[in-house]
């Protein structure tokens, strides 16, 4: 938070060009184990963020481990996937949980590729799984991500599980994580932002949300077709703030979901996968 108080106030650019992802590596995303980025281009999507320090506060009413069951250190980073304007803005969010001498862990939320058409962050539910029927399957940005990961409309969260804040290990045979989170805005905030048009700047909106603040109520899902419960809210620690930091430098690596499925045969068959394919699953356990 020091890097990002550094540089408040100053901004990304989003590319030139959107296509540019196209022809980038998308491998760092899952590879990289860090949380400086490790490339010197600017991001292709999510380009311009805005950054809180938070906390996961859990419910304690669930089976989940790990970070599931508390996480007093995080950074939280909110954008738009795409440069917003009057006809729409992409609203996701990706969540960086500290873990005390090992690396952090990451958790990620999106409506979906294509965005919204209004101007209220605070609309619509988040997921780390987004629609797979947006657009058609040859569609170049759906081959792309196919290329890299599959099921490529799916992020995992085993690795939130395996090793609590402040290091501990949990018992291999006692890992406990759900198939899928959803951030479901707090309504405060879904009502406050109702009005806003899609063209405002989201500082607008984020300079209103103060420290102390229950941004978003996390739900999780526990198995393919499971009813959504109720696990802990997301809540802020900062102010939410623009920094160049944040746009430049911080890195949030992302997980491939085939963990989960291997570790979880039971979810593939529900959701009649016969493969996946990630070169990338992390080696950190």
């Amino acid at each position: 938070m020091e890097m990002v108080n550094a540089t408040a106030g100053l901004r990304g650019n989003f590319p030139p060009s959107s296509g540019l992802i196209l022809t980038d590596d998308l491998n760092p995303s899952f590879a990289h184990n860090e949380d400086r980025v490790p490339y010197t281009r600017e991001k292709r999507a999510h380009s311009v963020g805005y950054i809180a320090a938070v906390e996961f506060n859990s419910t304690g009413n669930h089976q989940y481990t790990g970070l599931f069951e508390g996480a007093p250190y995080g950074v939280v980073r909110l954008s738009s996937s795409f440069q917003q304007s009057p006809s729409g803005i992409g609203p996701g969010l990706a969540v960086k949980l500290f873990r005390d001498g090992m690396p952090s862990v990451n958790l990620f939320g999106l409506i979906g590729l294509d965005g919204q058409p209004g101007g209220n962050f605070f609309e619509f539910n988040l997921s780390n799984h987004i629609p797979d029927d947006e657009r058609p399957p040859d569609d170049p940005l759906i081959k792309k991500f196919e290329s890299t990961a599959l099921p490529a409309n799916m992020l995992g969260l085993s690795e939130v599980a395996v090793v609590s804040t402040n290091g501990t290990a949990v018992p291999p045979g006692d890992v406990k994580y759900p198939f899928q989170l959803i951030f479901q805005p707090d309504e405060m905030w879904r009502t406050a932002f109702s009005s806003v048009s899609a063209g405002t700047d989201l500082l607008v909106s984020f300079s209103q949300i103060p420290s102390g603040s229950v941004l978003y109520q996390v739900l999780a899902v526990s198995e393919p077709n499971a009813a959504p419960t109720h696990i802990g809210e997301l809540v802020t620690k900062s102010a939410i703030m623009d920094t160049l930091f944040g746009d430049r430098f911080l890195f949030f690596q992302h997980e491939c979901m085939e963990r989960d499925l291997l570790e979880n045969p039971d979810w593939a068959i529900a959701m009649s996968l016969n493969e996946t394919l990630c070169p990338f699953l992390s080696t950190r356990r």
